[in-house]
C-alpha cells in the first residue's frame, strides 16, 4: 500500500493538501518540520506529529470514528493536509489604507502599504478550526492578507498626515506597531508573527513629489494652534465635507472673517475658529510667473500667476480680469 508522505511542504505554504486519499492500514511518514491533521465534517478529527505510523484505529483510537468506505478501499475521514510546523513562512503582501484628507496636500489620497511578513503555525487545531472549514492550498495566506488589510487601514487612521506615514525613517516605527496589532490577531488563531518588515508605503507620485517639495516630515500642516491666525489679506481655508474651499480674506472683525472664494467669487463669512491659513502649495508655476494660459475660446494668452490653491491656477490676463484654471490649460511661453 503506497505511504502517505510528503517530502516538502511548498516553500510559500503553510498548509497543503494530501495528494491522495488516507487508506486504512497504510503506512504514513511525518518529517519533523510536519503535521499531518485529518478532517472530518470540516472539524478536526486527529493530528499526527513527527514519526512513522500504520494508520490503524487500534493504534491510533481515533481514526475508528472517520473510517469510511469507498469502492477503492476504506479511507479516513473527508480530507488530509500536511501543515508545515517550526520554519516560517515569507509573504509579500499588500493594503490599501484608508483614504485621507491631508491639510498640507488639499486633497484626498488613498496611500498603499507593502510589507513582507514571516508567518509560523503554532497550533494547527487552531490555525484549522479558524479558517471555518475552508481549508484549502492558499487559504491561510488569503485569510493572513485580509488581516493584514484590516490592520493596516487601522495603522493608516492613526496617521493622518501622509508625511509621517509614507516617510522612510517612519517605516520601521509603523512596522513595529503593525507588527505588534498582527501579533495579537494571529495568536488566538494558532499563528505566530516571526518578522513584520513595511517595504514601501506609496502615494501617487505627484503627492509624493509635493511633499518632497514640502520638506518630508516638516510639511506645513495647519494645527489647531494656528488656525485663529488669520489676518486681512491672507489666503485661508475651510474643511466642509471632505473637501477644502479657499479663498482670500478681506476683512477680520470680531472672531469671524469675511472671504472672497475661489472660483465663484462670492462672498461670506465664517468663525476664525473654522479657518486655517492656507499651505503654500509648491505648484509647477510660482505667483507672479508670466505664462500663456487659455481662454474659453480655446487660445493661449498672455497672463500672470496670482496663486496656486493645490488644484487650480488663479491668472491674471492683460486688461486686468482674473480666471481660474486646472493645471493643463497653462503652460509656459
Amino acid at each position: 500500500m503506497t505511504p502517505l508522505s510528503l517530502d516538502e511542504i511548498h516553500h510559500t505554504s503553510l498548509l497543503q493538501r494530501a495528494a491522495s486519499p488516507a487508506f486504512l492500514g497504510a503506512p504514513a511518514r511525518v518529517l519533523p518540520s510536519q503535521a499531518l491533521v485529518f478532517l472530518s465534517q470540516g472539524r478536526v478529527a486527529g493530528v499526527l506529529g513527527p514519526g512513522e505510523y500504520s494508520l490503524d484505529p487500534r493504534a491510533l483510537p481515533f481514526l475508528g470514528p472517520i473510517v469510511r468506505q469507498q469502492p477503492t478501499g476504506a479511507t479516513l475521514g473527508d480530507d488530509v493536509f500536511w501543515v508545515k510546523m517550526g520554519a516560517p513562512v515569507s509573504l509579500d503582501v499588500s493594503a490599501v489604507l484608508e483614504t485621507v484628507l491631508d491639510p498640507a496636500v488639499g486633497e484626498k489620497v488613498t496611500p498603499k502599504l507593502e510589507a513582507r511578513l514571516s508567518v509560523a503555525v503554532g497550533d494547527p487545531v487552531q490555525m484549522i478550526q479558524a479558517l471555518g472549514g475552508k481549508v484549502d492550498e492558499g487559504a491561510v495566506e488569503l485569510w493572513v492578507k485580509q488581516r493584514v488589510n484590516e490592520q493596516a487601514s487601522e495603522l493608516g487612521r492613526k496617521f493622518p498626515r501622509l508625511a509621517e506615514l509614507s516617510a522612510e525613517s517612519k517605516r520601521s516605527e509603523h512596522a513595529r506597531a503593525l507588527g505588534e496589532a498582527l501579533q495579537a490577531t494571529f495568536a488566538p488563531l494558532g499563528l505566530a508573527l516571526v518578522a513584520c518588515d513595511i517595504t514601501a508605503i506609496r502615494v501617487p507620485d505627484h503627492v509624493a513629489s509635493r511633499l518632497r517639495l514640502m520638506g518630508g516630515t516638516h510639511t506645513e500642516y495647519a494645527d489647531g494652534a494656528s488656525k485663529a491666525v488669520v489676518a486681512e489679506g491672507m489666503r485661508a481655508r475651510i474643511s466642509k465635507d471632505g473637501q477644502w474651499y479657499s479663498g482670500r480674506v478681506t476683512r477680520v472683525s470680531d472672531g469671524r472673517a469675511e472671504l472672497i472664494w475661489d472660483v465663484s467669487g462670492a462672498r461670506s463669512e465664517i468663525a476664525l475658529v473654522e479657518l486655517e491659513p492656507e499651505p503654500a502649495y509648491p505648484g509647477a508655476f510660482s505667483s507672479g510667473t508670466r505664462l500663456l494660459a487659455q481662454w474659453p475660446d480655446g487660445g493661449f494668452y498672455p497672463a500672470t500667476v496670482r496663486v496656486f490653491n493645490g488644484t487650480l491656477y488663479e491668472v491674471e490676463w492683460a486688461d486686468g480680469s482674473a480666471s481660474w484654471l486646472p493645471p493643463g490649460q497653462v503652460k509656459m511661453s
